[in-house]
């Protein structure tokens, strides 16, 4: 091999290297765009007004808030019986599909975002119980 040989061989490794730090520039650009494309979306804020929903969800909900407030401590079963029969919009989708359990997926789905929660009493493991977040110190001892 001679000099020259190994000077275009040394300028084509360079060219490479080169090549490829480009190519990740460009990925990490990519990236950064695709990432502040993303976050625009979410400028959205979310108002908590419950006399503002329209849809069935966004009423129930409110019925399940409601009737939880008025009757902390509640089983499952009776509140689904206390929406079909107290909540309008929940008594006209029962009147139509005659299934409860949409309503047990809108209160397991609420309990999974923490808006309700699940409590037990001390010696009653058997039964499960309903409370708001904001009722739970009416029930703690100091």
């Amino acid at each position: 091999m001679s000099s020259s040989d190994i000077a275009q061989n040394d300028q084509n490794s360079e060219n490479k290297i080169e090549n490829s730090d480009k190519n990740n520039q460009e990925a990490m650009k990519s990236k950064q765009k695709s990432k502040s494309k993303s976050k625009k979306g979410n400028d959205v804020i979310i108002l908590d007004i419950p006399d503002k929903l329209e849809t069935l969800k966004g009423r129930i909900i409110n019925c399940i808030y409601d009737i939880i407030r008025q009757k902390p401590l509640i089983k499952e079963k009776d509140l689904v019986l206390e929406l079909v029969f107290s909540c309008e919009p929940a008594k006209k989708f029962y009147e139509e599909n005659h299934e409860t359990q949409y309503f047990r997926f809108l209160i397991h789905l609420l309990t999974k975002k923490k808006k309700i929660l699940k409590v037990k009493i001390k010696g009653d493991e058997k039964h499960v119980y309903y409370i708001l977040p904001e009722q739970l110190g009416m029930f703690k001892r100091d």
